[in-house]
């Protein structure tokens, strides 16, 4: 190592001239220097290092930070349990809150299930019913339309049926007229007929 070598300055004071009085700042003091019974300040030597004792402290270091990293999350844990109870007032009913509410659901969930299961029951008599009167229906209509045909053919018949009557009432009073206009009919006299 090099030792540094200081070099010592002396400030010698100048002589008042005149500019200085009128100057207003006054002359500047003499700077420190270092005494110079303190030798030069020399640069640390670093000791020599042992491979196995800087291995150690390495291991000491790292174990410690494992340690207080473990020791840390136990302690979270930890409090973060307590926070936990300490806002259940102390009672760790949610777990059997949880599990009420799980078995209302459940429940709701069945009935929910039941009645969608009758109404899909219903619902498939309904379309079975409905099946069934549409056919009603098409039979009825079928019915209808041969009805309106016997109906169109039965009014035919009567018109023709009226139109025969008001010709056997006209050859009927057309024979009386022509009977009553001939000679009166013969009269028969009783006779007598013998007895045995």
């Amino acid at each position: 190592m090099t030792e540094e070598t200081e070099t010592k300055t002396a400030v010698t004071p100048t002589p008042p001239t005149e500019n200085a009085s009128a100057s207003a700042t006054p002359p500047p003091a003499s700077t420190p220097t270092r005494s110079p019974s303190r030798p030069a300040a020399a640069a640390p030597t670093t000791p020599a290092r042992d491979p196995v004792l800087e291995e150690r402290a390495i291991r000491r270091g790292c174990f410690s930070i494992i340690f207080g990293a473990a020791l840390g999350a136990i302690v979270g844990a930890a409090l973060t349990l307590a926070l936990l109870a300490w806002m259940n007032n102390g009672l760790l009913t949610y777990n059997d809150a949880n599990v009420t509410l799980r078995m209302q659901l459940d429940g709701e969930i069945a009935t929910r299930e039941a009645l969608a299961a009758e109404q899909a029951t219903a619902i498939y008599a309904m379309d079975e019913a409905s099946n069934r009167m549409n056919e009603t229906m098409a039979t009825a209509e079928a019915d209808m339309a041969a009805l309106r045909v016997t109906a169109v053919y039965l009014e035919t018949r009567i018109a023709s049926a009226g139109n025969a009557s008001d010709t056997l009432n006209e050859f009927i009073s057309g024979l009386s007229t022509v009977l009553l206009s001939l000679t009166p009919a013969p009269t028969t006299l009783p006779e007598a007929t013998p007895t045995p």
